[in-house]
């Protein structure tokens, strides 16, 4: 999906000209337990997509 993603061009859109981070976040619940789970959020900066927060 990334890969695919990528070659899209609607990165060089002049709608994103001012973006400069994107983020992401994963709830994992732990096997069979409906109650605890894992989060982790990241935030990158954008286009080089290097770690600006990480949690």
């Amino acid at each position: 999906e990334q890969a695919r993603l990528r070659q899209k061009d609607w990165q060089r859109s002049p709608d994103f000209s001012g973006l400069e981070r994107v983020g992401g976040v994963d709830l994992s619940f732990i096997k069979g337990d409906d109650i605890n789970a894992c989060a982790h959020l990241v935030v990158l900066t954008y286009p080089h997509m290097k770690v600006h927060i990480s949690t």
